[in-house]
């Protein structure tokens, strides 16, 4: 978990510092940059070389609003 923790601080911290990271405006928006690329690393590494975007943000989206979600848990 502190692992976790330090990476995405030091994600942060080198997006805020990044020029390329001019559109994000805020801390979210940085945070959410990072968890992205959090995410995006855990991804690869577990082998896969792609996933479908769109409906793994819609899944986010539906959990931070604890709407019903497309999947129960048990098919997780």
């Amino acid at each position: 978990m502190k692992f976790k923790i330090i990476v995405t601080l030091a994600c942060i911290t080198f997006c805020t510092a990044s020029v390329h990271c001019q559109k994000l405006k805020n801390e979210v928006d940085s945070l959410s940059y990072a968890f992205g690329i959090m995410f995006g690393q855990n991804i690869q590494s577990g082998g896969f070389q792609a996933i479908n975007a769109d409906i793994f943000a819609q899944s986010i989206q539906k959990v931070l609003r604890n709407e019903a979600l497309d999947m129960i848990e048990s098919e997780t």
